[in-house]
């Protein structure tokens, strides 16, 4: 039953600022309509606030034209002392590899039915079904999650959190130095990009730990290994997080936290479309300084030619196999991220042609641009009410016996001790003041 289940609530009356608010969102900013669920309390006949989910048609459409096709899912808990709910967010990287935010929610709890809930809404806000690479942790609900909303699209893991659990569950009984040698040997297992690479990973982990090399297969590699996962993840294993963005926001009452948020998305956009106007390189900076160190190493290699599409390529002792129809490299580079490795670059280089007509669209410094091309508007909320006379704490209702924060009566006895010590205050000032004479 609904009364059973853990919902940090208010009132519909206590939370008419808040439907104000989105209806100024959605009037002002042209958003994609909001999710917003309300319940009742069972018993009270109340409607109680249970989630809310909101996605720019501004973010929506930066996403399509001038992101990759790959999300970092996150999850945060508020920080309010009067809240207990949690942020849901997706973002995505733009051509800088920068972080892109698309869509975030406001919800009770991390939840299996909560985070279908917000990936059926980030479902209908997404301009397109282009095929996706989704990241994420592996959360309350969320590794479930994911294949049930998107079943077709290829699902990760951040390593980030593979080597935290790496480090609780398997290794950290051992010495410093030791766990410090299998970190390392993980990491291979993570960034190995062919097959190869993967395999010698893998034997030295069984050489040194046979159990710890079950650990990593009983821990779905084919999600976090690059040269395992079957989707294009971009050579992303670990981005930026939506979380450390909002620090000082989760801290917030939840009206001030929803506003504060779009208003750093709205400000970061500006800033960046500023920056943008500004680069006189084909290719955003970070992705350009790439390119030119490729350009660079490829003087000191060797080129044997196959038939002007395909050729080897020769390093010291080594060679590598170049196909420029297919844009691929036996070192995995060039498939991996998208943009030429050093061998291709010299084979480019041998035809006379720009490398430039070989890398990905989404790293250019116009898609960069079509990705801030429409704007999050300001929104002014000079005539709602007060927030602080209005707004008020979410209730935890798990049981008719316990709540989160404070019953009617705890509340109206800290309101009457409160108003004690004002007065007994204002009486000990008085008193302390010296007579006029």
């Amino acid at each position: 039953m609904v009364g059973q289940r853990s919902y940090y609530q208010f009132s519909i009356r206590r939370f008419q600022n808040k439907l104000s608010y989105v209806e100024l969102v959605q009037r002002t900013c042209i958003t994609v309509k909001p999710g917003i669920d309300f319940v009742s309390r069972s018993g009270s006949g109340d409607t109680t606030f249970q989630r809310f989910f909101i996605c720019f048609q501004a973010s929506a459409y930066g996403f399509e034209v001038g992101c990759r096709p790959m999300l970092f899912l996150d999850e945060t808990h508020i920080k309010e002392h009067r809240v207990q709910g949690v942020i849901l967010a997706v973002s995505a990287l733009n051509g800088n590899n920068e972080l892109f935010n698309v869509a975030y929610s406001i919800t009770d709890s991390e939840t299996y039915d909560n985070w279908v809930w917000f990936l059926e809404n980030l479902k209908k806000a997404l301009l397109s079904d282009r095929r996706m690479a989704f990241l994420l942790d592996r959360g309350k609900g969320l590794k479930e999650a994911v294949p049930d909303i998107f079943p077709i699209d290829h699902h990760g893991y951040r390593f980030q959190h593979i080597m935290q659990n790496f480090n609780d569950q398997c290794v950290g009984k051992y010495a410093a130095p030791f766990k410090k040698l299998l970190r390392k040997i993980l990491q291979r297992i993570a960034y190995a990009v062919t097959e190869q690479e993967y395999q010698d990973a893998m034997m030295a982990m069984e050489l040194n730990y046979a159990d710890a090399k079950e650990w990593v297969l009983q821990n779905d590699v084919d999600h976090w290994s690059h040269a395992r996962f079957l989707g294009q993840r971009f050579g992303e294993l670990l981005a930026e997080s939506f979380n450390n963005w909002i620090h000082d926001a989760r801290s917030l009452p939840i009206l001030q936290m929803v506003d504060k948020i779009r208003v750093q998305m709205m400000e970061m956009a500006a800033k960046r479309k500023i920056d943008a106007a500004l680069w006189d390189t084909p290719y955003c900076p970070k992705v350009q300084k790439i390119i030119e160190k490729n350009l660079q190493e490829r003087r000191s290699l060797a080129i044997c030619h196959s038939d002007g599409i395909k050729f080897e390529v020769i390093k010291s002792m080594k060679t590598y196999a170049v196909d420029l129809h297919l844009q691929t490299c036996s070192c995995g580079h060039w498939q991996l991220v998208k943009i030429p490795c050093k061998h291709a670059c010299a084979a480019i280089g041998s035809n006379n042609e720009a490398v430039s007509q070989y890398d990905s669209a989404f790293y250019s410094t116009e898609v960069y641009k079509a990705a801030y091309e429409r704007n999050i508007q300001p929104i002014p909320t000079f005539d709602m009410p007060d927030p602080a006379s209005t707004i008020r704490c979410f209730h935890q209702a798990t049981d008719n016996k316990k709540v989160a924060w404070k019953t009617e009566k705890e509340e109206n006895t800290f309101k009457r001790r409160s108003r004690s010590c004002v007065y007994l205050f204002k009486v000990q000032t008085n008193r302390s003041q010296p007579k006029n004479l």
